[in-house]
């Protein structure tokens, strides 16, 4: 299932990521967190946090700031 988010501290533009159907009930109940180690994989992490920041030593927090669109 797609989910959108954006903005975060440097307050960036969207970015799409896919999760299981599962996975996004959870976020959306607030069972579980975004940046919970098990719910990106390696790359997505790496992926939104470069979206979100990128800049090396930033203590922005990257993809734990940004907001979740569930596209529903």
């Amino acid at each position: 299932m797609k989910i959108t988010l954006r903005g975060g501290f440097h307050n960036a533009g969207d970015i799409k990521i896919v999760l299981p159907a599962g996975v996004v009930s959870d976020l959306e109940k607030g069972k579980i967190g975004i940046t919970d180690e098990w719910v990106l994989s390696k790359y997505q992490r790496r992926r939104l946090d470069r979206h979100f920041c990128g800049i090396e030593g930033c203590k922005c927090g990257g993809v734990a700031r940004a907001e979740i669109d569930f596209n529903r």
